[in-house]
Order: C-alpha cells, then sequence, then structure tokens
C-alpha cells in the first residue's frame, strides 16, 4: 500500500505533467534529477530552494 506521501508525489507529478504536457513520470524523473543536482533530499527543500530564488509554486 502506498503512504500519502507518495500519494502527494504522484498527484503533484500528474498536475505538473498536465501543466507543461508531458507524462507524469517524466515530470517526476526531471524533479528526482533537479533534486539530485542540487543536492536536495526531499520535496520541501525543493519548495524553500525555489521560493528563496522567487520561483512560483503551485
Amino acid at each position: 500500500m502506498e503512504q500519502p506521501a507518495e500519494r502527494t508525489d504522484h498527484r503533484l507529478a500528474r498536475d505538473v505533467a498536465a501543466r507543461l504536457g508531458i507524462s507524469p513520470l517524466t515530470a517526476r524523473k526531471h524533479r528526482e534529477n533537479l533534486m539530485r543536482k542540487l543536492e536536495l533530499h526531499s520535496a520541501a527543500e525543493l519548495a524553500t530552494f525555489a521560493v528563496r530564488l522567487g520561483l512560483p509554486i503551485g
């Protein structure tokens, strides 16, 4: 059974993918690669990083 965080992760990837016109798997993979390159370990760290840069979230 999926954990609540995993379900949220899949839903967010699906929403982002729909907005960008790409598959949810592609959206998730792009986020994973970005987090790896920035040495971030959680979605919360990624969101904090985006806020510090002044990027829109959501």
